[in-house]
């Protein structure tokens, strides 16, 4: 998670780099993080709990 964490960081900060200021690339760096971040814990927990039989409130 830490590594899609960077990775998102690292493109987020170089889409952004073209005419932006260093803390308008760097806010949007940590936001791609962030979000990203969550989508792969978001993934993780989900595979987890079907690969556990869990049942998941979203399945029939």
């Amino acid at each position: 998670m830490l590594a899609a964490f960077g990775a998102s960081m690292f493109v987020a900060y170089r889409a952004a780099s073209v005419g932006a200021s260093a803390n308008a690339r760097f806010t949007i760096g940590v936001l791609a993080g962030v979000v990203a971040f969550h989508l792969v814990s978001l993934a993780t927990g989900t595979l987890a709990a079907l690969a556990t039989g869990y049942p998941l409130p979203f399945t029939a």
